[in-house]
Protein backbone atom coordinates (compact mmCIF):
# COMPACT_ATOMS: atom_id res chain seq x y z
CA UNK A 1 0.00 0.00 0.00
CA UNK A 2 1.44 3.34 -0.78
CA UNK A 3 2.44 5.72 1.88
CA UNK A 4 -0.64 7.83 3.07
CA UNK A 5 -0.61 11.80 2.05
CA UNK A 6 -1.17 13.87 5.16
CA UNK A 7 -3.17 17.20 4.38
CA UNK A 8 -3.55 19.87 7.09
CA UNK A 9 -6.65 21.32 6.92
CA UNK A 10 -7.07 25.28 9.07
CA UNK A 11 -9.91 26.35 9.69
CA UNK A 12 -11.40 29.06 12.04
CA UNK A 13 -13.87 26.86 14.85
CA UNK A 14 -14.24 24.09 15.41
CA UNK A 15 -17.84 23.80 14.84
CA UNK A 16 -17.11 24.45 10.90
CA UNK A 17 -15.28 21.79 10.39
CA UNK A 18 -18.09 19.43 11.64
CA UNK A 19 -21.14 21.64 9.95
CA UNK A 20 -18.82 22.01 6.60
CA UNK A 21 -15.67 19.71 6.48
CA UNK A 22 -17.81 16.72 7.58
CA UNK A 23 -17.99 14.93 3.99
CA UNK A 24 -14.66 16.04 2.13
CA UNK A 25 -12.71 14.56 5.65
CA UNK A 26 -14.34 11.30 5.17
CA UNK A 27 -14.13 11.07 1.39
CA UNK A 28 -10.32 12.12 1.82
CA UNK A 29 -9.74 9.74 4.05
CA UNK A 30 -11.46 6.92 2.07
CA UNK A 31 -8.74 7.85 -0.80
CA UNK A 32 -5.83 6.45 1.95
CA UNK A 33 -5.16 10.75 2.97
CA UNK A 34 -4.54 10.79 6.74
CA UNK A 35 -6.19 14.57 8.21
CA UNK A 36 -4.78 16.86 10.82
CA UNK A 37 -6.84 19.58 11.51
CA UNK A 38 -5.93 23.43 13.18
CA UNK A 39 -9.19 25.09 14.70
CA UNK A 40 -9.88 28.18 16.85
CA UNK A 41 -11.12 26.10 19.56
CA UNK A 42 -11.54 22.57 21.02
CA UNK A 43 -15.58 22.55 21.87
CA UNK A 44 -16.09 19.46 19.05
CA UNK A 45 -12.56 17.98 19.79
CA UNK A 46 -14.48 14.92 20.17
CA UNK A 47 -16.68 14.82 17.11
CA UNK A 48 -13.82 15.93 14.85
CA UNK A 49 -11.58 12.84 16.13
CA UNK A 50 -14.32 10.31 15.98
CA UNK A 51 -14.68 11.33 11.77
CA UNK A 52 -11.13 9.53 11.62
CA UNK A 53 -9.12 12.94 11.87
CA UNK A 54 -5.26 11.89 12.98
CA UNK A 55 -4.24 14.62 15.22
CA UNK A 56 -6.56 18.10 15.80
CA UNK A 57 -4.83 20.79 17.51
CA UNK A 58 -6.48 24.49 18.62
CA UNK A 59 -5.25 27.22 18.24
CA UNK A 60 -7.01 30.24 20.05
CA UNK A 61 -8.09 33.30 17.56
CA UNK A 62 -10.67 35.09 16.32
CA UNK A 63 -11.14 35.66 12.64
CA UNK A 64 -13.13 38.18 12.83
CA UNK A 65 -10.63 40.29 14.73
CA UNK A 66 -7.70 42.94 12.99
CA UNK A 67 -5.16 42.91 16.42
CA UNK A 68 -1.60 42.76 14.76
CA UNK A 69 -0.25 41.28 18.31
CA UNK A 70 -2.71 38.09 18.31
CA UNK A 71 -1.94 37.61 14.35
CA UNK A 72 1.97 37.35 14.96
CA UNK A 73 0.97 34.97 17.87
CA UNK A 74 -1.41 32.84 16.05
CA UNK A 75 1.75 32.84 12.91
CA UNK A 76 4.05 31.88 15.44
CA UNK A 77 1.71 28.80 16.82
CA UNK A 78 0.77 28.28 13.09
CA UNK A 79 4.64 27.62 12.24
CA UNK A 80 5.13 25.47 15.48
CA UNK A 81 2.31 23.01 14.43
CA UNK A 82 3.50 22.78 10.99
CA UNK A 83 6.75 22.70 11.40
CA UNK A 84 6.36 20.00 13.50
CA UNK A 85 3.78 17.76 10.99
CA UNK A 86 5.65 18.35 7.58
CA UNK A 87 2.57 18.04 5.62
CA UNK A 88 2.14 17.40 2.19
CA UNK A 89 -0.43 19.60 1.47
CA UNK A 90 -1.92 22.50 3.49
CA UNK A 91 -5.37 23.58 3.01
CA UNK A 92 -7.10 26.62 4.65
CA UNK A 93 -10.86 27.95 4.85
CA UNK A 94 -11.69 31.32 4.95
CA UNK A 95 -9.79 34.95 5.32
CA UNK A 96 -7.94 34.67 8.33
CA UNK A 97 -6.35 30.96 7.94
CA UNK A 98 -6.39 31.51 4.59
CA UNK A 99 -3.60 34.41 5.09
CA UNK A 100 -1.77 33.28 8.15
CA UNK A 101 -1.64 29.64 6.58
CA UNK A 102 -1.03 29.93 3.36
CA UNK A 103 2.28 32.19 4.18
CA UNK A 104 3.39 29.91 7.14
CA UNK A 105 3.02 26.94 4.85
CA UNK A 106 5.10 28.83 2.34
CA UNK A 107 7.71 29.51 4.86
CA UNK A 108 8.20 26.57 6.13
CA UNK A 109 8.56 24.67 2.72
CA UNK A 110 5.24 23.34 2.09
CA UNK A 111 4.90 22.43 -1.45
CA UNK A 112 1.31 21.95 -1.76
CA UNK A 113 -1.04 25.07 -0.67
CA UNK A 114 -4.46 25.65 -1.24
CA UNK A 115 -7.60 28.15 -0.18
CA UNK A 116 -10.53 28.21 0.31
CA UNK A 117 -13.02 31.66 0.22
CA UNK A 118 -16.30 30.92 1.28
CA UNK A 119 -17.98 34.14 0.66
CA UNK A 120 -15.85 37.66 0.83
CA UNK A 121 -18.06 38.46 4.08
CA UNK A 122 -18.53 41.59 5.87
CA UNK A 123 -15.14 42.98 5.35
CA UNK A 124 -16.49 43.53 1.38
CA UNK A 125 -19.89 44.37 2.49
CA UNK A 126 -19.57 46.74 5.37
CA UNK A 127 -17.79 50.61 4.68
CA UNK A 128 -17.20 51.34 8.45
CA UNK A 129 -13.63 52.27 9.48
CA UNK A 130 -12.83 49.11 10.89
CA UNK A 131 -14.07 47.25 7.80
CA UNK A 132 -12.37 48.90 5.32
CA UNK A 133 -8.89 48.43 7.42
CA UNK A 134 -9.65 44.42 6.92
CA UNK A 135 -10.57 45.02 3.08
CA UNK A 136 -7.39 46.62 2.81
CA UNK A 137 -5.08 44.50 4.52
CA UNK A 138 -6.70 41.44 3.05
CA UNK A 139 -6.14 42.36 -0.53
CA UNK A 140 -3.21 43.02 0.09
CA UNK A 141 -2.45 39.73 1.55
CA UNK A 142 -4.41 37.64 -1.53
CA UNK A 143 -2.78 39.75 -4.13
CA UNK A 144 0.83 38.15 -2.46
CA UNK A 145 -0.44 34.97 -2.01
CA UNK A 146 -2.06 33.99 -5.04
CA UNK A 147 1.60 34.06 -6.57
CA UNK A 148 2.51 30.93 -4.67
CA UNK A 149 -0.67 29.21 -3.32
CA UNK A 150 -1.79 26.43 -5.88
CA UNK A 151 -5.04 27.20 -6.33
CA UNK A 152 -7.40 29.38 -4.63
CA UNK A 153 -11.54 27.84 -4.95
CA UNK A 154 -14.40 30.15 -4.80
CA UNK A 155 -18.15 29.54 -4.14
CA UNK A 156 -19.54 30.72 -6.64
CA UNK A 157 -19.89 33.51 -10.53
CA UNK A 158 -19.29 36.71 -8.27
CA UNK A 159 -16.80 36.06 -6.27
CA UNK A 160 -14.85 34.23 -9.21
CA UNK A 161 -14.99 37.69 -11.00
CA UNK A 162 -14.08 39.89 -8.02
CA UNK A 163 -10.99 37.67 -7.93
CA UNK A 164 -10.16 38.20 -11.18
CA UNK A 165 -10.82 41.29 -11.78
CA UNK A 166 -8.56 41.37 -8.22
CA UNK A 167 -5.34 39.77 -9.70
CA UNK A 168 -5.66 39.96 -13.40
CA UNK A 169 -5.94 36.76 -14.00
CA UNK A 170 -7.97 33.67 -13.38
CA UNK A 171 -5.08 30.95 -13.34
CA UNK A 172 -5.03 30.01 -9.99
CA UNK A 173 -8.60 30.87 -9.20
CA UNK A 174 -11.10 27.51 -9.18
CA UNK A 175 -14.87 27.92 -9.23
CA UNK A 176 -16.79 24.73 -7.13
CA UNK A 177 -20.30 24.56 -6.63
CA UNK A 178 -19.85 25.02 -2.77
CA UNK A 179 -18.57 22.68 -0.30
CA UNK A 180 -21.32 20.28 -1.61
CA UNK A 181 -23.91 18.00 0.90
CA UNK A 182 -24.51 14.67 1.25
CA UNK A 183 -27.77 14.39 -0.36
CA UNK A 184 -28.10 10.35 0.62
CA UNK A 185 -28.12 12.31 4.70
CA UNK A 186 -31.36 14.24 3.39
CA UNK A 187 -34.64 12.00 2.92
CA UNK A 188 -36.99 14.06 0.23
CA UNK A 189 -40.15 15.05 2.31
CA UNK A 190 -43.37 15.44 0.67
CA UNK A 191 -44.67 19.36 1.58
CA UNK A 192 -48.28 18.93 3.03
CA UNK A 193 -48.45 22.45 5.17
CA UNK A 194 -48.37 25.07 2.67
CA UNK A 195 -48.26 28.30 4.79
CA UNK A 196 -45.49 28.11 7.20
CA UNK A 197 -41.90 29.99 5.89
CA UNK A 198 -38.68 29.05 7.47
CA UNK A 199 -35.49 31.49 7.75
CA UNK A 200 -32.27 30.09 9.66
CA UNK A 201 -29.18 32.58 9.61
CA UNK A 202 -26.98 34.30 12.17
CA UNK A 203 -28.69 36.94 13.50
CA UNK A 204 -27.05 39.83 12.15
CA UNK A 205 -28.11 42.85 10.26
CA UNK A 206 -26.81 42.28 6.85
CA UNK A 207 -28.68 38.82 6.46
CA UNK A 208 -31.70 40.15 6.60
CA UNK A 209 -33.25 39.59 10.06
CA UNK A 210 -35.51 43.14 10.19
CA UNK A 211 -36.60 42.71 6.92
CA UNK A 212 -37.41 39.09 7.84
CA UNK A 213 -39.63 40.58 10.71
CA UNK A 214 -41.38 43.49 9.17
CA UNK A 215 -42.78 41.11 6.51
CA UNK A 216 -43.98 38.24 8.95
CA UNK A 217 -45.52 41.25 11.18
CA UNK A 218 -47.13 42.56 7.91
CA UNK A 219 -48.81 38.91 6.58
CA UNK A 220 -49.24 37.28 10.55
CA UNK A 221 -52.90 37.89 9.66
CA UNK A 222 -52.95 36.14 6.90
CA UNK A 223 -53.06 32.89 8.35
CA UNK A 224 -49.53 32.07 7.91
CA UNK A 225 -46.63 30.90 10.50
CA UNK A 226 -43.16 32.57 10.38
CA UNK A 227 -40.50 30.94 11.75
CA UNK A 228 -36.79 31.77 12.58
CA UNK A 229 -34.02 30.30 13.65
CA UNK A 230 -30.67 31.42 14.52
CA UNK A 231 -27.51 32.12 16.89
CA UNK A 232 -27.60 35.15 18.66
CA UNK A 233 -25.22 38.21 17.41
CA UNK A 234 -26.71 42.08 16.83
CA UNK A 235 -30.12 40.59 17.30
CA UNK A 236 -31.15 39.31 20.59
CA UNK A 237 -33.99 37.11 21.96
CA UNK A 238 -34.99 40.68 23.65
CA UNK A 239 -34.91 42.30 20.11
CA UNK A 240 -36.88 39.41 19.19
CA UNK A 241 -39.77 39.72 22.00
CA UNK A 242 -42.27 42.26 20.47
CA UNK A 243 -42.19 40.25 17.12
CA UNK A 244 -42.51 36.87 19.48
CA UNK A 245 -45.03 38.40 21.95
CA UNK A 246 -47.48 39.89 19.08
CA UNK A 247 -47.27 36.31 17.06
CA UNK A 248 -45.32 37.60 14.36
CA UNK A 249 -42.91 35.01 14.68
CA UNK A 250 -42.00 31.44 16.40
CA UNK A 251 -38.20 32.04 17.12
CA UNK A 252 -36.42 28.81 17.68
CA UNK A 253 -33.14 29.89 19.05
CA UNK A 254 -29.83 28.21 17.99
CA UNK A 255 -30.47 24.76 16.67
CA UNK A 256 -27.85 22.73 15.54
CA UNK A 257 -30.07 20.89 13.13
CA UNK A 258 -32.47 22.33 11.37
CA UNK A 259 -34.13 19.41 9.20
CA UNK A 260 -36.67 19.27 11.96
CA UNK A 261 -38.44 22.62 10.49
CA UNK A 262 -37.48 22.02 6.94
CA UNK A 263 -39.79 19.15 7.11
CA UNK A 264 -42.50 21.35 8.60
CA UNK A 265 -42.11 24.44 6.50
CA UNK A 266 -43.56 24.99 3.21
CA UNK A 267 -40.53 27.04 2.29
CA UNK A 268 -37.31 28.16 3.27
CA UNK A 269 -36.66 32.42 3.11
CA UNK A 270 -33.16 34.28 3.34
CA UNK A 271 -33.40 37.69 2.09
CA UNK A 272 -29.48 38.63 2.65
CA UNK A 273 -28.35 41.97 1.79
CA UNK A 274 -24.82 41.04 1.57
CA UNK A 275 -22.78 38.41 -0.75
CA UNK A 276 -23.27 34.70 0.29
CA UNK A 277 -20.51 32.29 -0.05
CA UNK A 278 -22.97 29.50 -1.05
CA UNK A 279 -25.55 29.12 2.21
CA UNK A 280 -25.88 25.57 3.51
CA UNK A 281 -28.85 26.59 4.67
CA UNK A 282 -30.68 26.95 1.73
CA UNK A 283 -29.05 23.18 0.08
CA UNK A 284 -30.29 21.62 3.31
CA UNK A 285 -33.58 23.11 2.39
CA UNK A 286 -33.20 22.44 -1.33
CA UNK A 287 -31.59 18.23 -0.50
CA UNK A 288 -35.68 17.87 1.75
CA UNK A 289 -37.28 19.24 -1.02
CA UNK A 290 -38.45 22.82 -0.09
CA UNK A 291 -39.03 26.35 -2.60
CA UNK A 292 -36.49 28.84 -1.94
CA UNK A 293 -37.15 32.67 -1.47
CA UNK A 294 -33.72 34.44 -0.92
CA UNK A 295 -32.30 37.76 -2.50
CA UNK A 296 -30.67 37.69 -5.91
CA UNK A 297 -27.20 38.15 -4.52
CA UNK A 298 -23.91 36.35 -4.87
CA UNK A 299 -24.25 32.64 -3.85
CA UNK A 300 -27.94 32.53 -3.31
CA UNK A 301 -28.38 33.30 -7.21
CA UNK A 302 -26.25 30.26 -7.96
CA UNK A 303 -28.61 28.25 -5.89
CA UNK A 304 -31.89 29.48 -7.06
CA UNK A 305 -33.18 29.76 -10.81
CA UNK A 306 -35.68 32.13 -10.65
CA UNK A 307 -39.00 30.45 -11.24
CA UNK A 308 -37.70 27.10 -11.52
CA UNK A 309 -36.94 26.38 -7.76
CA UNK A 310 -38.01 29.34 -6.14
CA UNK A 311 -37.64 33.07 -6.44
CA UNK A 312 -35.07 35.96 -6.28
CA UNK A 313 -35.49 39.16 -5.00
CA UNK A 314 -33.81 42.25 -6.31
CA UNK A 315 -31.68 43.61 -3.18
CA UNK A 316 -32.16 47.44 -3.73
CA UNK A 317 -35.76 46.79 -2.40
CA UNK A 318 -35.78 43.36 -0.05
CA UNK A 319 -38.98 44.57 2.02
CA UNK A 320 -41.67 45.16 -0.78
CA UNK A 321 -40.07 42.32 -2.72
CA UNK A 322 -40.14 39.59 0.31
CA UNK A 323 -43.69 40.67 1.39
CA UNK A 324 -44.56 40.74 -2.68
CA UNK A 325 -42.85 37.27 -2.91
CA UNK A 326 -45.10 35.42 -0.33
CA UNK A 327 -48.15 36.57 -1.55
CA UNK A 328 -47.66 35.66 -4.71
CA UNK A 329 -46.36 32.43 -3.76
CA UNK A 330 -49.29 31.47 -1.50
CA UNK A 331 -52.05 31.89 -4.33
CA UNK A 332 -49.91 29.25 -6.30
CA UNK A 333 -51.70 26.15 -6.72
CA UNK A 334 -50.39 22.67 -4.51
CA UNK A 335 -49.18 21.32 -7.46
CA UNK A 336 -46.67 24.47 -8.82
CA UNK A 337 -45.04 24.29 -5.06
CA UNK A 338 -44.60 21.02 -4.98
CA UNK A 339 -43.10 20.95 -8.69
CA UNK A 340 -40.84 24.23 -7.24
CA UNK A 341 -39.75 21.46 -3.93
CA UNK A 342 -39.17 18.51 -6.53
CA UNK A 343 -37.06 20.82 -8.56
CA UNK A 344 -34.87 22.30 -5.41
CA UNK A 345 -34.12 18.31 -5.02
CA UNK A 346 -33.15 17.56 -8.62
CA UNK A 347 -30.50 20.60 -8.88
CA UNK A 348 -28.59 19.24 -5.24
CA UNK A 349 -28.53 16.32 -6.75
CA UNK A 350 -27.29 17.24 -10.42
CA UNK A 351 -25.06 20.34 -9.18
CA UNK A 352 -24.60 20.34 -5.24
CA UNK A 353 -23.90 16.67 -4.32
CA UNK A 354 -20.72 16.46 -2.08
CA UNK A 355 -19.75 13.10 -3.79
CA UNK A 356 -19.41 15.27 -6.97
CA UNK A 357 -17.86 18.28 -5.25
CA UNK A 358 -15.41 15.94 -3.48
CA UNK A 359 -14.02 14.06 -6.30
CA UNK A 360 -13.36 17.84 -8.55
CA UNK A 361 -11.79 19.03 -5.48
CA UNK A 362 -9.24 15.72 -5.12
CA UNK A 363 -8.61 16.04 -8.96
CA UNK A 364 -7.32 19.24 -7.87
CA UNK A 365 -4.77 18.79 -5.17
CA UNK A 366 -3.31 15.93 -6.99
CA UNK A 367 -2.57 17.81 -9.88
Amino acid sequence: MNKKKKILFFCNTSKTVIDFRRELISYLIEQNYEILVIAADDIYKKEILLLGVKKFYSINFNNRSINVFNYIKLKKYAKEIISLEKPDIVFTFQHKPNIVGSFTAKKVGVNKIFCMVEGLGDSFARNSIKYLIARYLLIYKYKRLIKFVNKIFVLNKFDLSYFVHLFKSNNKLKLIKGIGIDTEKYNFCDINNLTTFFMAARLIKTKGIQIYLNVARKLKNKGLTFYLAGQESEFTKKDLEPYIKDGSIIYLGYLDSINEYLNKCTCFVLPTMIREGMPRGVLEAMAIGRPIIGSNAAGLSDEVINGYNGFLLDPKNLETELESAILNFITLEKEKIIELGKNSRLLVEKEFDSNIINKEILDILEN
